[in-house]
């Protein structure tokens, strides 16, 4: 494509790369959404730009040429755009986008599950806020292995930032093109493919406050050729840990000085005696005292609370060490293979305080005080962080990943794809400084005071043989497991006055596993058939009055799943240009979820006998038989979704474009087992579907002597069971989500003073709302803590000069919400940061020195070091870890030099 063709009102090209002084590729979406890679060459001297166009496929389609998945809008955040924004994780260029949820699995995740469940301190993308496992995450298009202790989501910390070439991020469902996950949208990652020559990259950077440091450095190697290409890139990338302590906000979990309450722990040191009929804090043992000496009048009658925050992390360190490797060669006319090799891991450790558990303590301790008289045991709320230090947490992740694949180009523009692919991530965590449960059972029984445990002082009181019997460890590793095939074929079917007909269509095959702890490996096989159809119906060459252009394209996907049976998805897509400039565009689908495999696994399920308060109940209570855990019979969570939106590019204005999509997501089936089990007959209308009054009593017996029960059956047959509760996960739940995403993109070219871009995107939520069962009402999440926000912005300002400075500024906003935890309820501020980078490119300025084709660049982010919103948080941190970070202001200085 020549410069005058592409200036032609009709291909009105929409730039992407606006920030070309580091990148070589910038990027184009055409009015008919087809994106296409463009190598550009400019001449010094008229400043005019040959650009030689190749078509490629764009993230929500299978169609070369076809596009953006017509009626949807893909966001793309090119490797121009990385390098100024001064992200240095991929998780940092996710986190940026206002679509994606940054709670749940996170590196500084703190909620208790899901903190468990990342035993790795991974981080995932959550778009639309409705979970990781409803998000599909791709690497040149491809699958990757699940991680964390449970496989419930992509760890994209294990990717190299400096690899990437761009991220493609598509906010809509997508099972109609790509199968299960995709229901929030896809995050395709695309790694650099075809580069000449080298590139070295040295970053370092830090916090002004708290002693993080970071360093990364990386190397690329590429090499082109007329018939191929070859490249490799390194990456090492070291971060220090954050500490608790070194944030006002989180040094301590009394938050009263800040305005808050004292989110203290009653698992403290020094300890509290249990009431044995209620089992709460009766007594607290005093301060400034060794336990030896301790009498029953000495014992205070209130509740010590303990600092939770105390020996703990922020933020986990991070070490990485990552290599990419990708040969592509055309070995015929028309024929090219191509392999990818990917190779990563990841060390990381955090520091989670104390180990704080309940203990029981024996009346042959011969420390022992008895409040009560006459016990023959108490029991105690006991913290060893004074005895054992800080529980550390060191993790390792490994990733593998092998392709090798063939394009063939079978004439009349058809080309087929085929390839396959070998993924598999390891992980394993080491916990030390945790109690030895049995060894610590033996130190209370001890009576001799020289060797017995002495949990009645304030601080660390026994000796330290005694201690160190009871320290241990625990190791707990995960592997996961993606085997694929795929082969997919697309070209023109006929032409039309419009334009041509275009289809893609192929077949997938994939074997995944996963593997946790000591549970068996589970394993699926899914394959799958697509197709997908695009149609112009008015276009360049056929224009009427009110349609410039019309398109529409369908989808379809059929799968079938080993364990969880057959699903079939379609997609329907529309774009209308009524006028010159402005494009109308809505999709319709429906998308899906397969259950984790691992929550399939019943093999440590729990079944047993108890009574559960029962407002239904004469007696106030009712004797169940409950079923804990996982469950076989789960099926897929299906959603159905549509958007409609609208693209303008005024003519008048040619840099100039405004955004505007209205997206709707119901998301039925959920997988969710109930929270407060002793909650569950009293809040009998929520959880209907769970509850089986007066069971039949051949299915109780069935239960009470099946190989999960847990103690002794023939309890079943002496006391009436009043009901069956099944509360392992189920498909019950129900999630409903509405809003809308804009962007504003404005360029001004200035004769003297340079180039000039303005850019926004965000995101409004008209509602989350959520169902725990069909047999209960809507609770709309929005704006409430460790729940999605309604607004989130980011906008930009850059500058770049004709003598290769450049400078660009960010603002981030999120939203005042409303605490709905504290009593009474409180507002919650909003939140808005700066961040600036400055950059110098020396081109052939510098050559005499050696320091041609070198950018240095100066980042900050978090300019004026403003602490997120103070929030009440029960965890015991002032601010919401789901819609904040506790970096604080980082600055860091990075040079790229190309060899």
């Amino acid at each position: 494509m020549t410069t005058e063709q592409q200036k032609t009102p009709q291909s009105r090209l929409l730039r992407f790369g606006r920030y070309g002084l580091l990148a070589g590729i910038s990027f184009t979406i055409l009015a008919n959404g087809s994106l296409q890679a463009a190598e550009q060459v400019a001449d010094p001297e008229t400043q005019s730009t040959e650009i030689e166009l190749e078509e490629i496929i764009v993230t929500g389609s299978h169609i070369r040429g076809a596009g953006v998945s017509v009626g949807s809008k893909v966001n793309i955040i090119d490797r121009a755009e990385i390098d100024v924004a001064g992200f240095s994780t991929v998780q940092q260029v996710l986190q940026s986008l206002p679509q994606n949820f940054q709670g749940g699995a996170n590196e500084d995740t703190r909620l208790g599950s899901e903190a468990a469940a990342n035993m790795a301190f991974g981080s995932t993308v959550n778009l639309r806020g409705l979970g990781a496992t409803s998000t599909l995450v791709l690497i040149n298009g491809r699958r990757l292995p699940v991680g964390g202790r449970d496989g419930n989501f992509v760890d994209v910390s294990n990717i190299p930032a400096t690899a990437i070439s761009r991220v493609e991020v598509l906010p809509d469902g997508a099972s109609a093109i790509y199968g299960s996950d995709a229901v929030g949208g896809v995050v395709n990652i695309i790694l650099r493919e075809d580069f000449d020559g080298a590139e070295t990259r040295m970053r370092y950077g830090g916090v002004t406050d708290g002693g993080l440091d970071e360093v990364q450095l990386a190397q690329t190697f590429g090499r082109s050729w007329n018939s191929g290409n070859l490249l490799l890139t390194f990456e090492y990338y070291n971060r220090d840990s954050l500490a608790s302590a070194e944030r006002s906000y989180t040094a301590n979990s009394d938050l009263r000085p800040l305005g808050g309450d004292n989110q203290g722990s009653e698992v403290s040191n020094p300890g509290n005696i249990l009431s044995p009929f209620t089992f709460a804090p009766a007594f607290a043992v005093p301060l400034g005292q060794d336990g030896r000496m301790l009498t029953p009048g000495d014992l205070l009658a209130e509740v010590n609370l303990g600092n939770q925050n105390e020996g703990q992390d922020l933020l986990p360190s991070q070490k990485r060490h990552s290599f990419f490797a990708t040969l592509r060669q055309e070995v015929s006319e028309g024929v090219n293979i191509f392999a990818e090799g990917r190779f990563s891991e990841r060390q990381s450790s955090r520091r989670f305080g104390g180990d704080a558990r309940t203990i029981l303590i024996p009346a042959s301790n011969p420390f022992f005080v008895d409040p009560f008289g006459g016990s023959a045991f108490l029991f105690m709320n006991y913290s060893f962080l004074d005895d054992l230090g800080a529980i550390e947490n060191d993790a390792q992740v490994r990733n593998y990943n092998g392709v090798l694949g063939s394009e063939v180009d079978l004439g009349r523009d058809w080309r087929v794809e085929v390839y396959g692919s070998y993924s598999r991530g390891t992980t394993r965590r080491d916990q030390f400084n945790v109690v030895d449960t049995t060894a610590l059972a033996l130190a209370l029984a001890d009576p001799d005071p020289v060797t017995a445990f002495n949990p009645f002082g304030d601080g660390s009181h026994s000796a330290a043989a005694t201690i160190e019997s009871i320290r241990s460890s625990n190791v707990r590793t995960s592997r996961s497991e993606v085997w694929q095939m795929n082969m997919v074929a697309d070209g023109s079917l006929l032409s039309l006055s419009a334009g041509d007909v275009k289809l893609a269509t192929g077949a997938d095959y994939r074997k995944e596993s996963f593997a946790s702890g000591t549970a068996r490996e589970n394993d699926r096989e899914v394959a799958a058939l697509f197709a997908e159809l695009f149609i112009p119906l008015f276009g360049k060459d056929h224009r009427r009055p009110g349609f410039e252009q019309l398109a529409v394209s369908l989808a379809g996907r059929v799968e079938e799943y080993s364990d969880v049976g057959r699903t079939a998805n379609p997609r329907f897509g529309l774009l209308w240009t009524p006028v010159e400039g402005l494009d109308l565009r809505g999709s319709f689908g429906t998308s899906f979820t397969a259950p984790n495999l691992l929550d399939l696994d019943e093999t440590f399920n729990q079944t047993s006998a108890l009574p559960l308060a029962d407002p239904a109940s004469p007696s106030g209570s009712t004797f169940v038989v409950i079923q804990l855990g996982n469950n076989a019979a789960l099926k897929n969570e299906t959603s159905t979704s549509w958007t409609l939106g609208a693209d303008y590019a005024p003519p008048f204005l040619p840099d100039l474009r405004l955004g505007l999509t209205y997206f709707n997501i119901d998301y039925k089936d959920r997988i969710q087992a109930p929270g407060d089990l002793t909650a569950i007959l009293i809040e009998a209308d929520k959880h209907a579907a769970i509850i089986t009054r007066n069971p039949d009593a051949g299915e109780v017996s069935a239960l009470c002597n099946s190989p999960s029960f847990i103690g002794n059956p023939v309890l079943c047959d002496l006391i009436p069971i009043g009901a069956i509760v099944d509360a392992r996960l189920n498909n019950t739940s129900r999630t409903q989500v509405s809003g809308v995403d804009f962007t504003i993109d404005y360029g001004l070219d200035s004769e003297h003073a340079g180039r000039f871009d303005f850019k926004v995107n965000g995101s409004y939520l008209f509602h989350f709302r959520e169902a725990f069962s069909p047999s209960v009402g809507f609770i709309d999440l929005v704006d409430r803590v460790n729940n999605v926000v309604d607004f989130k912005l980011r906008g930009s300002l850059s500058w770049r000069g004709e003598q290769g400075f450049a400078a660009t500024g960010f603002v981030n906003y999120t939203d005042g919400y409303r605490d709905d935890v504290s009593s009474p309820p409180r507002g919650i501020d909003a939140w808005t940061t700066v961040d600036v980078n400055l950059s110098y490119h020396t081109a052939d300025h510098l050559g005499s020195l050696g320091l041609n084709d070198m950018v240095f660049s100066l980042n900050v982010m978090n300019v004026f070091d403003t602490d997120p919103p103070f929030v009440n948080n029960p965890s015991g941190v002032g601010y919401d870890p789901a819609n904040a970070d506790p970096l604080g202001r980082f600055i860091s200085f990075t040079v790229t030099k190309k060899w």
